[in-house]
């Protein structure tokens, strides 16, 4: 397991300092597309969107570079403790037309 960037910083070494691997990035499958009617079927392209987690107290962001296969889920903020904005948009980039196309998020 590699250090960290914490036990490094502080002179610890990597034969004596280990750290749990950190739990901001996880992995998903493909994002589900829904439109007012329910859900909608994939298109080729890439989705690129921010959000509140549903307890509101983390900004998740989510990038699929081929929304046909994995997703990835990145925490951006931890307890956030400032003043709340809505957040909740993302972006579409279609590789059929070649466009980005805006687009709503939700956890």
């Amino acid at each position: 397991m590699p250090c960290t960037r914490i036990s490094t910083r502080c002179g610890g070494s990597c034969a004596t300092t280990r750290a749990p691997p950190p739990d901001f990035v996880q992995f998903r499958g493909a994002p589900t597309f829904r439109g007012t009617g329910g859900p909608v079927l994939h298109k080729r392209g890439h989705l690129l969107a921010v959000s509140w987690d549903v307890n509101g107290r983390r900004v998740l962001g989510l990038l699929s570079p081929f929304v046909e296969q994995i997703t990835y889920v990145v925490r951006l903020t931890d307890d956030f403790g400032g003043v709340w904005r809505q957040v909740g948009a993302g972006h579409f980039y279609d590789l059929t037309d070649m466009r980005a196309h805006p687009m709503g998020y939700a956890p």
